[in-house]
């Protein structure tokens, strides 16, 4: 028997491009209050004067005099804001900054300062990093070496919009531009947590988990997907194949069938529709699908080989049967049916593989495995001298 092909990968996704730059809104108020700590008042003025390393001085005597002046808390807040936004071409130098940020402003919120205030500042420095991600995103198309700088920046994005799905999103896309496909599945994972109303999210985690042998959870998450996104065709042919990685015959099938009733002329769902029916045994109706395959792509040397293979395959299933025939007794006519029908199934087998010979030997790929199903082709339909060249093509030793 010959064994088919492996299924074809439907058309792969065009990596979205989904970033641009942020409108940043941010009214600049100037801090309440006249503080009693002349350290605060102090920073304040260096504020004006952009010393921020002076700030951070003059804020972390405030502090260590009341550890509860939110005011002190908050000057340290826009102290490292403003040093993290004057590093432009640093994502990983922000990211320590933002990090003592956002914990600046966590201090000045607990101890009861202007809430509104703070968000304000917040929103603005998401909005900084994330638009310093696209640019290192578009960057990147000329210096890939800008994928790393764009996750990191909008991995500072998620630190200062934990609830905000976009960080997420976009630094797992990041990432798997990075080739760091394994690290972008957390942030991909989070952005679907946090509500990320995209499609490439669930595409782009269940790539990954399937690519890692995970297919029960690709489909849990791709199935979600559907659910969110239910006429997303991505979403419908990354389930396919999930599916056929999963080896549960009996769902591929019936979701094949479903989508080779929904596009008749697709060639590559005939293809892996008929390539399942192959490998589940049902010849008659993997023939049928994968004829129409080749009539949709003439140039798919797979679709030929599987369907030589289906017809290769049924003319082998009545080998058991001719030898039944031939221990009870039968007569020679009887036999000699069944062998005319394996050799008509055979006749048809040969053309195909033929063809799929021909096209992976003009792709300079190997044609070793379709050589040997040609010799037992040639072979049982005596075709001796095509079963000597074909022999040698396969590399097999005929003495």
């Amino acid at each position: 028997m010959t064994s088919s092909r492996l299924l074809q990968r439907l058309p792969s996704l065009r990596f979205p491009f989904t970033l641009s730059l942020l409108a940043l809104a941010f009214i600049i108020a100037g801090a309440d209050g006249c503080g009693s700590d002349p350290n605060v008042t102090g920073a304040r003025l260096e504020m004006r004067n952009e010393d921020y390393d002076r700030v951070l001085e003059l804020t972390a005597a405030a502090l260590e005099t009341d550890p509860t002046n939110a005011e002190a808390h908050f000057l340290q807040g826009e102290a490292y804001r403003m040093k993290a936004e004057g590093m432009t071409d640093d994502a990983a130098g922000r990211s320590a900054l933002i990090a003592d940020m956002a914990s600046a402003y966590e201090s000045a919120r607990t101890n009861g300062h202007t809430a509104s205030d703070i968000d304000n500042r917040l929103q603005v420095a998401w909005g900084f990093e994330m638009n310093r991600g696209a640019s290192a995103f578009r960057r990147a198309a000329d210096d890939p070496a800008a994928y790393e700088d764009a996750a990191l920046s909008f991995g500072n994005a998620t630190t200062l919009q934990p609830d905000s799905s976009a960080g997420y999103l976009n630094q797992g896309l990041a990432l798997l531009a990075a080739s760091r496909s394994e690290e972008a599945a957390e942030p991909l994972q989070m952005a679907i947590d946090k509500g990320a109303n995209s499609a490439e999210a669930y595409i782009y985690l269940g790539r990954i988990y399937l690519s890692d042998g995970r297919a029960s959870e690709a489909l849990e998450v791709l199935e979600s997907g559907q659910d969110m996104f239910p006429d997303n065709e991505e979403l419908q042919t990354e389930i396919l194949n999930a599916y056929g990685r999963t080896g549960n015959s009996d769902q591929a099938l019936a979701r094949y069938a479903e989508a080779v009733e929904s596009k008749p002329d697709d060639p590559v769902l005939r293809y892996n529709y008929g390539s399942f029916l192959l490998q589940a045994s049902r010849y008659e109706e993997a023939a049928e699908q994968l004829m129409r395959a080749t009539e949709l792509d003439s140039q798919n040397a797979n679709a030929y080989y599987n369907l030589g293979a289906a017809y290769q395959n049924k003319a082998a299933s009545f080998n058991e049967q001719i030898s039944e025939l031939e221990d009870a007794g039968a007569s020679r006519a009887e036999v000699d049916a069944v062998v005319a029908q394996r050799s008509e199934l055979l006749e048809q087998a040969m053309p195909n593989l033929e063809r799929a010979r021909e096209l992976t030997e003009a792709g300079g790929d190997d044609a070793a495995d379709i050589c040997r199903a040609l010799f037992q082709v040639y072979a049982s339909l005596q075709q001796n001298d095509k079963a000597e060249e074909a022999a040698e093509c396969a590399g097999m030793d005929l003495n």
